[in-house]
């Protein structure tokens, strides 16, 4: 793909930002795979609870105050009295317990890929821990030749004084040298790009 395609800014002149690595727990914490999981298991936990909730028995109180003036012959009185009324409702569904099952299995199936959810996360992140470290290895050993080039030439320049050698044997020693340095660039972007694939998936990285 061609950097013009995607930007305007001269690629000459674009710093690169510099990525460290993350921990596990930041990983998995803003990671946002994992979120979209989570909230998905919460929906399926809320339609469980609510279905669950339809189904359950219903009870209500009523009450009243009321007042008699009672008068005969024999005698009058006045009384006040209180009416407590209390009823009780169960949803009759023949489908319900259906429905009340299903949404049961479908949050506990939430639960499950959202396990694997993190286990998926932890080995993707385990594998760019593995990846970097052997492309740390790489730069040490060309840290230690790039030591060896900078002695040889050191070593043929006074050869070459003395006749020993020619600027043909220096030439090659440069040459070597500088594809040395090349590889060592070359695998420090490398280590961004594995990086960069831990923190493409990161909330904080998209804001």
């Amino acid at each position: 793909y061609s950097f013009a395609n995607i930007s305007d800014l001269d690629i000459e002149s674009v710093n690169l930002p510099k990525l460290k690595f993350i921990s596990k727990n930041r990983y998995l914490n803003e990671n946002l795979e994992l979120l979209s999981q989570e909230n998905f298991k919460k929906i399926k936990k809320y339609l469980y609870k609510m279905q669950l909730g339809n189904q359950l028995l219903s009870v209500s109180i009523n009450g009243s105050w009321n007042y008699k003036d009672y008068k005969n012959k024999l005698q009058s009185d006045k009384q006040n009295y209180y009416i407590v009324g209390i009823s009780a409702s169960l949803p009759i569904d023949i489908n319900a317990k259906t429905r009340v099952e299903k949404t049961k299995i479908d949050y506990l199936k939430s639960k499950l890929l959202l396990q694997d959810k993190k286990k998926e996360l932890l080995n993707s992140h385990l594998l760019v821990l593995n990846q970097i470290k052997t492309l740390k290895e790489k730069l040490k050993i060309y840290d230690e030749n790039i030591n060896i080039y900078d002695n040889l030439i050191k070593t043929t320049k006074e050869s070459i004084k003395a006749g020993s050698a020619t600027y043909l044997d220096l030439e090659v020693l440069e040459n070597s040298k500088s594809a040395a340095v090349l590889n060592k660039q070359i695998i420090s972007y490398q280590i961004q790009k594995q990086l960069l694939n831990l923190y493409y998936k990161l909330i904080s990285f998209k804001n």
